[in-house]
């Protein structure tokens, strides 16, 4: 920077020159003063940058520095004819800086209409025209609604540990000094720097509604404004001064004016939540957690602490099935081997790793000597291997491994009893290194798809490490069987079951850690092998050992022992095409790990041992963990559906519509076709997962287990008839989960189905000693999902005390104590009034797309459901199918309580729905219903006293209740009916405006508009919400009248 040599600025000459001069200079700049970071920064900016800065600035009337109208405002091009844009420059960060400033470039897009309509408002205020200024204020409205709807594309494109770790210094200075601009003036000089607040959005916004912010807030926004150009600056001033909407609306009294004046503010409101929101996700969690990391001087990127360090684990006695200390490197013959192998990721990016394997000269393997030595040499030949026949994707594969590979490759697997092909035990068990003396790990070789790689395999070694205390109990469990000792074994099975649970929560780390898309996208076609892959049907031939061609399975978690070891230990058994495959893995683990396996089936049956004992500790630890590997396995399914079978969803359907929505699903869109139904182990992947065997019910003997079978066995119900959505729905379901869930539902008197009951009720634990609340199942769907079900459980735990009350009432009442009776109502609508504000939270915890796009079609059921208008056959139980309603808020008790305390009568189809949907309830929740309606009626009880206080307490609780109906419609508008709109439109039109609209479009169409529970969604809720009006007591005499009005009105109409 400081050999540049000091330009002249007079032969800019046009505006665009200068703006796209400042935009450069200030790039410069940023990277000058932030190259070292904030511990290195410089004090003075060299006059070769500084002085040439400084003019070009003075005659934009801008800032020297990095301004929000350079890095979004003037910083794009076209990339092609179609209209998709690039960035002309940019900063440190990668995809992410990309992404939030393409971001931020839409919000901009998206308010254009807005900001147009700004004319036509004032226009209208000035000639006192009520429609004009409606009409302007509407397209405001609108646009405001889509500004928010575009920054909501952060979370897909911008990663927050990459916006604040990297990108953010470039935007804020840290320097209380400031700077000293060579050439230009001696003192040093402060600018802030980059802001959202310097965009003119919403400062025009803001002057438009009369928006007026005081004290420093005021203060910081009308300083950003010297950071917009002049002329921005100017059309601000112009609204101020020329305006005053808010006056207008107050005089002209207009109600629609009025309503779409106040709809306005409230976009605004919500979109600066919304802000707000992106704000605490992109810098203030990244912060309060780079502070506790300053604290504890420690590296908890892998989250290691969660599970255990590793010093304590990877003694070489406590090490499991990891290898213990993998070597680093090979003896310097076998340096070409290692080069290519480190370097495969990059070698692949640029097609010329096949290249460097042809060169490649071929070795001898007699020099590798200890298994740690084979160990590693079959690892790096496993990486050049899958990189050598998937560099070219799956549609340019090779039919040949060159001698030069397949013969070390195979000597060596053969020494090792292991096939000539990538596998779980060299990826995971033998792919790691200390990174540091705290024991953070790091990947000895990886391929291509960055931290996405790391994270994968680093969070599979880490379940391997949750899983150690388990097997280091199993040889106790099988000596306390041979010694006939209860205690030792039930002591054993104990630490299995929380190693299945911790391996469990380990697992949940694949969240955190690795990118669907890119897992999908780049990193699975090279896990895949040549068995039972269409991409290569007919295996490949291993050159110089044998002419014909050789099939080996890709690397799959199957192969990891582990469970092998507790399928094993606890007598599950898994036949069929799942067993078989099972079997066959095997065969792809290293021969002391199959060893082991056999071991433990050959001198166990603890099955056995526990019913002959007949102890109920012992039976309940067993019991413990037959349940933990079932949510396990679960929980597999879970991650399994949102890293292959939702992105193979995706995929069709980009390939099916040509059309290219944003980075993610071009790499969704990349990925191989043949593999979309199958796991990289070659298994009909959600075949193998579901087939289980018939397990009985018998030793479900507590209700809370009856429960969590229930739960699990709905959710295992769902998963199962919606796995491929709404066009490849199943007819029957199998014997294996029907007849067990048709047993627990008997015994529990509960339709087999998942209701509300399940997903809210009986789905919670406490995630840690403060009360904080965690599911225990779940569905695709993300923290949209936890959000929907935390939240619906807030409104039933907000509701507690108005359920208590109801006693009081009817008590009050039986002795005619107006005092108690008004003072248990005054509880009640306090009560409801708590679940009108809990319900709000919706809005914070759960996005509508994924909502409508994803999860909704999971708590649908088969009854007035048009996708599955036969309903389902449960094999086993009986031969005709069956149909019940899915998961409805209508299951829950509390409305239907309030309704009967209140007297809230419904009729006709909704009161039909309503009753039907007590059946859906638990037998005890129902009785309790009934038990109100039998001995109430409280109407009368208030009519006869005619006691002002307890009539207006009642009439409270009649008019929160209608509140709370009219919220639950809201919610509904935004979750369903507005969603299901965008569905519509986009059908119509054929286009695709974003991933959420993408997400929308996959949607069920028959599912629009109707409920998951199988009603006419809003006309059901509406119909509702009005009978609850006429419960009030100045409706109690002239209710049927106002119904009949409103009948011969309708009728009029028609």
């Amino acid at each position: 920077m400081v050999m540049m040599p000091l330009l002249e600025t007079h032969l800019l000459q046009t505006y665009h020159e200068l703006r796209l001069a400042h935009l450069a200079l200030s790039i410069m700049t940023s990277g000058y003063v932030w190259q070292e970071g904030d511990k290195e920064t410089v004090k003075v900016l060299p006059r070769s940058l500084s002085v040439p800065f400084c003019e070009v600035s003075q005659r934009l009337g801008v800032p020297p520095i990095l301004i929000n109208a350079d890095t979004v405002l003037a910083n794009w091009k076209k990339r092609d004819p179609d209209g998709n844009l690039e960035l002309l420059l940019t900063l440190p960060g990668g995809e992410s800086v990309r992404g939030f400033f393409m971001v931020s470039l839409l919000v901009e897009f998206a308010a254009v209409p807005g900001l147009k309509s700004i004319l036509d408002v004032i226009n209208g205020v000035h000639d006192n025209d009520v429609a004009v200024v409606t009409k302007a204020l509407d397209v405001v409205n609108q646009a405001l609604e889509s500004m928010k709807q575009a920054l909501k594309l952060m979370h897909e494109y911008v990663d927050p540990s990459i916006f604040y770790g990297i990108l953010r210094i470039y935007y804020n200075p840290l320097m209380p000094e400031g700077l000293v601009y060579e050439g230009v003036q001696e003192k040093p000089m402060e600018f802030s720097g980059n802001s959202a607040a310097q965009s003119s959005l919403l400062h025009s916004f803001d002057e438009l509604l009369g928006v007026q912010h005081e004290g420093s807030s005021g203060a910081f926004l009308k300083r950003m404004r010297d950071y917009m150009p002049p002329s921005h600056r100017h059309f601000i001033e112009n609204i101020s001064s020329r305006l005053s909407l808010r006056s207008f609306v107050l005089q002209q009294a207009d109600e629609r004016l009025t309503h779409t004046f106040e709809q306005c503010v409230a976009r605004l409101v919500e979109f600066r939540n919304l802000h707000i929101n992106i704000v605490t996700r992109y810098i203030t969690i990244p912060a309060s957690c780079a502070k506790q990391l300053r604290a504890k001087k420690q590296d908890l990127t892998e989250e290691l602490d969660k599970i255990g360090k590793a010093p304590t684990l990877l003694e070489e006695r406590d090490c499991g099935f990891i290898l213990p200390e993998p070597l680093t490197d090979l003896p310097v013959y076998y340096k070409p081997w290692m080069d290519i192998a480190r370097n495969a990721p990059e070698l692949i990016s640029s097609h010329s790793l096949r290249l460097r394997i042809h060169d490649m000269p071929l070795l001898e393997t007699h020099l590798l000597r200890t298994h740690r030595e084979l160990r590693l040499a079959h690892l790096a030949l496993s990486i050049m291997t899958s990189g050598y026949v998937w560099q070219e994707g799956e549609r340019e594969t090779v039919k040949v491994l060159p001698r030069n590979l397949s013969v070390p490759f195979c000597e060596v697997s053969q020494r090792l009893g292991l096939p000539p092909i990538l596998i779980h035990a060299d990826t995971v068990l033998a792919n790691w290194k200390k990174r540091d003396p705290d024991g953070n790990l790091e990947l000895l070789l990886t391929l291509p798809g960055g931290e996405s790689v790391r994270g994968f395999f680093l969070v599979t070694l880490l379940v391997e490490l949750a899983a150690i205390p388990g097997l280091k109990s199993i040889p106790d469990v099988i000596n306390g069987i041979h010694d006939n000792d209860v205690a030792v074994v039930t002591k054993a099975l104990d630490v299995v079951g929380q190693a299945i649970d911790s391996m469990k929560q380990a697992l949940k780390l694949m969240h955190e850690y690795v990118d669907p898309s890119i897992f999908y996208g780049i990193m699975r076609i090279y896990l895949s092998g040549w068995k039972d892959n269409p991409s290569m049907s007919e295996g490949l031939v291993y050159e110089g050992v044998q002419e014909k061609p050789m099939e080996f399975s890709g690397g799959s978690a199957a192969q990891s022992s582990i469970l092998h070891c507790f399928d094993e230990l606890l007598g599950v058994q898994h036949e069929g095409s799942s067993g078989a495959f099972l079997t066959r893995m095997r065969d792809y683990m290293p021969p002391s790990h199959k060893q082991f396996i056999e071991y433990i089936s050959s001198h166990l049956s603890l099955r056995s041992f526990v019913l002959q004992q007949a102890d109920e500790h012992l039976t309940h630890t067993f019991e413990q963990c037959v349940s933990r590997l079932v949510d396990f396995r679960n929980y597999h399914i879970t991650i399994v559906t949102r890293y292959i079978t939702i992105p193979a969803s995706r995929a069709k359907q980009l390939r099916a519509n040509q059309q290219c929505l944003a980075e993610e699903l071009d790499m969704i869109r990349k990925a191989p076709t043949a593999l979309e139904e199958r796991g990289t182990g070659g298994s009909g992947i959600m075949t193998f997962l579901k087939t289980m065997p018939l397990l009985e019910t018998h030793l479900l003997q507590t209700h809370r287990e009856l429960r969590l079978a229930h739960l699990a066995l709905s959710m295992m119900t769902v998963g199962y008839v919606w796995q491929e959505g709404e066009r490849e729905t199943v007819k029957v379901l199998p014997r294996s989960l029907s007849v067990p869930f048709c047993k627990v539902s008997q015994t529990l008197g509960l339709p087999p189905v998942l209701i509300y009951a399940d997903a809210v009720l009986a789905n919670w634990k406490k995630r840690d000693a403060n009360g904080n609340l965690e599911l225990l199942l779940t569905f695709p769907g993300g923290e949209s999902v936890r959000g929907f079900f935390m939240v619906t459980l807030l409104v039933e735990l907000a509701a507690v005390p108005g359920l208590k009350s109801i006693p009081d009432v009817i008590n009050g009442v039986h002795n005619n104590d107006v005092a108690v009776v008004t003072k248990a109502l005054d509880v009640v609508s306090q009560a409801i009034d708590s679940i009108k504000q809990t319900l709000k939270l919706m809005h914070e915890y759960v996005d509508p797309s994924i909502f409508y796009g994803i999860m909704r079609i999971y708590l649908s059921g088969w009854k007035d459901n048009p996708l599955m208008p036969e309903g389902l056959v449960y094999d086993g139980v009986q031969e005709k199918p069956m149909e019940f309603s899915g998961s409805s808020a209508a299951q829950s008790s509390i409305l239907h309580c309030f309704d009967e305390l209140l007297g809230v009568q419904h009729e006709g189809s909704s009161g039909a729905f309503l009753r039907r949907m007590r059946d859906y309830m638990l037998p005890s929740h129902r009785h309790f219903i009934e038990s109100i309606s039998s001995r109430l009626s409280l109407c009368s009880f208030v009519l006869q006293q005619a006691d002002e206080h307890l009539t207006h307490t009642f009439e409270q609780c009649v008019a929160s209740l209608v509140d709370f109906r009219n919220c639950h419609i809201n919610t509904v508008t935004r979750y369903v009916t507005i969603p299901a709109s965008r569905a519509k439109q986009l059908s119509a039109n054929k286009q695709g405006l974003a991933e959420e609209l993408d997400i929308i479009r996959r949607a069920p169409t028959t599912l629009e508009e109707r409920g998951t529970g199988g009603s006419g969604l809003m006309t059901f809720l509406k119909t509702v919400r009005d009978k609850t009006k006429y419960a009030s007591i100045s409706q109690c005499t002239t209710g049927n009248q106002v119904l009949r009005d409103l009948s011969m009105t309708e009728i009029q109409k028609i």
